[in-house]
């Protein structure tokens, strides 16, 4: 049911980095597991937004195996600002590598929208420094919200993509985004 849960989402190139919105319909908003402003919180049990990267596009079957983390990995925002990256290859990386802000307005007919914003430095995709402006950028990428309408542990989580039982863990099933480069004109 849409109006239940259901989110859309745009993926952006920066100088510095990937930026990522969505925009999120849920009926309730529950945050029961997470503080504000924490930074190892279970966000998986709260309504939350969560990116998952594939840096080098290696389309790993388990992204926790081998070096996926260097080359991504898993970050997750909460409905009320807590925060969650350690599995990912910036750990704890918070408010320094990636920052996120979200705000809620009440949706017509009920229930709420959420607006997330959420920007990732180019060390979160696994390089170290910016690629060059001119140069297109290709990544594995997914997107998922998890929806919790009676506290404790999230009821639902809905995926972009995805192909097994741990869609946030194969990379396999994520999609492909190509970013282009700022070509310079002639």
């Amino acid at each position: 049911d849409p109006a239940n849960c259901s989110f859309v989402f745009s993926v952006a190139r920066y100088r510095d980095g990937i930026g990522v919105k969505a925009k999120v319909r849920d009926d309730a908003i529950v945050t029961d597991g997470c503080k504000p402003g924490d930074v190892a919180a279970p966000t998986w049990d709260d309504d939350n937004i969560e990116c998952f990267f594939d840096g080098d596009n290696d389309k790993s079957k388990d992204a926790r195996a081998g070096n996926g983390l260097f080359w991504g990995g898993e970050y997750a925002f909460t409905a009320n600002g807590a925060a969650q990256s350690s599995f990912s290859g910036q750990p704890g990386s918070f408010g320094t590598l990636w920052t996120g802000s979200v705000e809620r307005v009440e949706a017509p007919g009920g229930g709420w929208l959420l607006e997330y914003d959420l920007k990732f430095s180019w060390k979160c995709l696994g390089r170290a420094a910016p690629p060059p402006d001119g140069e297109d950028v290709t990544f594995g990428f997914n997107i998922c919200v998890h929806d919790d309408d009676d506290g404790g542990r999230a009821d639902r989580a809905l995926f972009w993509k995805g192909k097994s039982v741990m869609p946030y863990r194969d990379e396999s099933g994520f999609g492909e985004i190509t970013l282009k480069g700022r070509k310079e004109e002639q």
